[in-house]
């Protein structure tokens, strides 16, 4: 998925399994709730400095941005979205290094409304 103000491929995982030290610090951890989701950019999180920082942290819902959330150096890498979760299928997120580039993660949720 690409955001619509953004023209690379995002980057993500290569081996979720056994992620290489930048991906460790680059692709943003999504921590849903029922009522938001807590986006945190790195597993390692990554560093704010005046040089290298993340740009910004976008949440999608379904394939529909829920926000975004621009950020500056010395704030923290990571952000909060108010989301219905019970009702959503696929949740992604996506963060722009000022040096690495555009992550991407996503994880696919079990649908709360399914009828039995």
């Amino acid at each position: 998925m690409i955001s619509e103000n953004n023209y690379e491929e995002a980057q993500t995982y290569q081996d979720p399994y056994n992620p290489s030290e930048l991906e460790q610090k680059h692709v943003p951890i999504l921590e849903p709730n029922t009522v938001s989701v807590k986006v945190t950019v790195g597993e390692v999180k990554h560093v704010m400095e005046a040089n290298h920082w993340i740009q910004y942290i976008e949440l999608f819902a379904d394939g529909e941005s829920v926000g975004r959330i621009d950020l500056q150096p010395g704030e923290e890498p990571e952000a909060e979205f108010e989301v219905d979760v019970p009702k959503t299928k696929k949740l992604s997120a996506q963060a722009l290094c000022n040096q690495h580039g555009l992550w991407e993660n996503e994880i696919n949720l079990k649908s709360n409304n399914a009828k039995s």
